[in-house]
């Protein structure tokens, strides 16, 4: 059967309830938390396919400067294996490179590989998930992050990925249960039960640094590791964390600036 024409575009205000719903069927409900108030403050940085009048995909990427990093492409289940995020992929790339975005990142699925590969991605390293249980958060939301410690937060955070991700650590800081640490060479963030970013020169630093951030959130049940930092791997161990699945790093144009050998870990899988 012919499939009918794909329009892929970017994303109109008016489809943001559309949107959201092609991610929960992707992604699950809570992962889409806080995704509609993204989409409605900047619709042209996400893109949506289309076919049938109804919704197929959506795609977005991060950017800081001159490093972009591809976040939640998302496909209808009925319309997989058809084209749709081939077409997003291209339409994203297509914009990101126009607009001076030389070196794109992105953490691929096993079933995604063979796409991000057709599309000039290769993998220069693995992202470890690791999770534990851990007890519900208590007491309040509220942000715990101190004027000084975000400032020295920012230099290292640029210091260790080579580019400028001040604005999106600035949302972070305003998440519930949002933590800021810092010390020495090192720092710490938090965001409900997510450790990320999280990085450090020495590896002392980084077990000092995860002890004080569990003392403080004990509800902390997730981090995203490189394999390039394989003292990651055994710091979080050594605190009831286990792998419990491993995605593809992947990069495509100039090499990344990032120091993956100094990340304990990722802000996300959609922000590096």
């Amino acid at each position: 059967m012919e499939l009918l024409p794909l329009e892929v575009r970017p994303l109109e205000p008016r489809e943001i309830d559309e949107a959201v719903e092609v991610l929960g069927l992707t992604y699950g409900p809570a992962a889409t938390r806080g995704t509609r108030a993204a989409m409605a403050a900047a619709p042209h940085t996400w893109f949506i396919a289309r076919r049938e009048g109804a919704a197929a995909g959506v795609v977005t990427a991060n950017v800081y400067g001159r490093v972009a990093y591809v976040a939640m492409l998302a496909v209808v289940p009925r319309h997989r294996r058809n084209g749709v995020a081939t077409r997003l992929m291209e339409t994203l790339l297509t914009r990101l490179e126009k607009n001076g975005s030389a070196t794109i990142l992105l953490d691929a699925t096993a079933e995604a590989e063979s796409l991000y590969r057709r599309l000039h991605f290769v993998e220069i390293d693995r992202t470890r998930v690791f999770a534990r249980a851990a007890p519900p958060p208590v007491g309040q939301a509220s942000p715990d992050v101190p004027r000084g410690a975000f400032a020295r937060a920012l230099e290292l955070d640029a210091a260790v990925y080579g580019c400028d991700r001040s604005a999106a650590l600035r949302e972070f800081a305003t998440a519930p249960y949002a933590l800021a640490l810092t010390e020495g060479d090192g720092y710490a963030m938090v965001r409900g039960p997510v450790l990320g970013p999280f990085a450090a020169t020495h590896d002392a630093t980084a077990e000092r640094l995860l002890a004080r951030v569990l003392a403080l959130r004990p509800h902390v049940e997730r981090a995203w590791v490189p394999l390039a930092n394989p003292a990651a791997a055994t710091l979080f161990e050594a605190h009831g964390f286990a792998c419990a699945r491993t995605l593809a790093h992947m990069a495509r144009g100039a090499p990344s600036p990032f120091r993956r050998d100094r990340i304990f870990s990722q802000a996300s899988l959609g922000h590096g």
